[in-house]
């Protein structure tokens, strides 16, 4: 997906995704549900971005892996996140 969307959806992935998360940790701490699919969104943005610069060389080319880097851990702690929610809800309810 990544590969064919333009440089200007997956910025707007990754500038959604942060101010979405950021706005929901600041306002509204107790919907912290809604924070892990944005964090994701702006993962996804932020490796598509890195990914098309893969070629790069030098600093610029480290830098890019960092945040490709980045991207995977921040993904994968979002993925985490979601999945426990979900968990917590559906045994919770299974439970009691």
């Amino acid at each position: 997906m990544t590969r064919r969307s333009p440089d200007e959806l997956l910025a707007a992935f990754v500038i959604v995704g942060l101010v979405g998360a950021g706005a929901v940790a600041l306002a509204a701490p107790t919907w912290w549900r809604a924070a892990p699919p944005l964090v994701l969104l702006s993962a996804i943005g932020g490796w598509g971005i890195a990914d098309r610069e893969r070629s790069a060389t030098g600093a610029r080319g480290v830098a890019f892996a960092v945040v490709r880097g980045a991207s995977v851990l921040a993904s994968l702690v979002a993925a985490g996140a979601i999945v426990l929610a979900f968990l917590g809800v559906a045994i919770g309810r299974w439970i009691s």
